[in-house]
């Protein structure tokens, strides 16, 4: 009797192991398919990306009311962001006493003309009375970027993942 045990036991964990690799795979085919459709599945986005989903309503908010400011839904992103394109030019000493209190849109008569027509502006308006301008194309820019990173490494995760269940499935006996 010993034998049927050894047998059943070892038949339940080679079975085990390989339905769950199987399904695992079958599972992580399946979220890199949805995330190399993210621009087309919001849900998705949320899930993989909330800081763009967030920043990108900032940028809504700011073509729709012109005006962004503390508590909005992703004015701290965009704060966030603004403050990365700061750090290159500025000493961090500096950058740690100041805070972004509101962004705002120029009305139309304020733009900026250029060879495409005119180009809306952003006032970033800082604590410490300054006012920086950026056009919006930048920010939309920056916002494109977060998302394209995060799904990045989050591919990048599944993907190894992936390869590592694909080597224990491969070496496994």
């Amino acid at each position: 009797m010993p034998k049927a045990d050894k047998l059943a036991g070892s038949f339940y964990t080679e079975t085990f192991m390989r339905r769950y690799i199987f399904i695992s795979s079958v599972i992580l085919s399946i979220l890199g398919y949805l995330l190399s459709s993210a621009d087309h599945i919001p849900f998705i986005l949320k899930i993989f990306s909330p800081s763009f989903v967030s920043a990108n309503r900032g940028i809504e908010t700011l073509l729709g009311n012109q005006n962004l400011k503390t508590g909005d839904q992703g004015f701290e992103q965009l704060s966030k962001i603004m403050f990365d394109m700061l750090k290159k030019n500025n000493p961090p000493e500096e950058l740690a006493k100041i805070n972004i209190l509101n962004f705002y849109k120029l009305p139309s008569n304020q733009l900026t003309p250029s060879d495409e027509g005119l180009v809306p502006i952003v006032n970033v308006v800082l604590s410490n009375q300054q006012t920086i301008r950026i056009k919006l194309s930048f920010l939309k820019e920056a916002v494109f970027d977060l998302k394209s990173r995060n799904l990045f490494y989050c591919g990048l995760i599944l993907f190894c993942l992936g390869l590592t269940l694909q080597f224990v499935d491969f070496f496994k006996k």
